[in-house]
């Protein structure tokens, strides 16, 4: 056998191992955020479909929304959508989402500035259907661990369906700041 064959050159060895993981890393990363996003987007959409259904239900109504105990038969109108948000860590929860109990069989006309006042939050709660002020919600803050169901990079947040229908994002006191409970 020659002296060739028998010299061989293994620096690449060190390199390969300390590469290995890093090469890995990057995928991982885009199909986690891929699958985060997916929840998202699930979770919102799911929301927003209640969100309509209750204000389609107010309009047939004589503008009146329904008592926020009964809100999820409101809010079906024949559709097999989700009451739990894909995003939601707890498997023993039915539903992720509450109706604000100040807005129960309000009229719609009744309410001042409907893209601020909060008609659909995310919910703590373990009730079939949950209702509330927001005592039950869910928390967001910095001295929580978890806080927030979404979240982006370095950014957690939930979701809030307000009384016009739209979807907001808040994750800081700030982007909070503007929501109402009251009519």
């Amino acid at each position: 056998m020659s002296n060739s064959l028998r010299k061989r050159n293994y620096n690449w060895v060190p390199i390969a191992f300390i590469l290995s993981p890093i090469i890995w890393t990057i995928p991982t990363f885009f199909i986690l955020r891929a699958q985060t996003d997916s929840k998202n987007a699930a979770c919102e959409s799911s929301m927003k479909s209640h969100g309509l259904n209750l204000l389609f239900y107010a309009k047939n109504h004589d503008d009146v929304l329904p008592n926020a105990k009964n809100w999820i038969q409101a809010s079906r109108a024949g559709e097999d959508e989700p009451l739990k948000c894909p995003a939601d860590p707890d498997k023993a929860r039915l539903v992720s989402y509450a109706m604000n109990a100040n807005l129960s069989g309000k009229k719609l006309s009744d309410i001042k500035n409907p893209s601020q006042v909060i008609l659909l939050y995310e919910t703590n709660a373990k009730g079939s259907t949950p209702f509330g002020t927001g005592k039950d919600m869910v928390d967001i803050g910095k001295e929580k661990a978890g806080q927030g169901r979404h979240n982006l990079v370095a950014y957690r947040f939930n979701f809030f369906l307000m009384a016009d229908g739209t979807i907001r994002r808040a994750g800081t006191h700030d982007e909070r700041k503007p929501l109402r409970w009251t009519p």
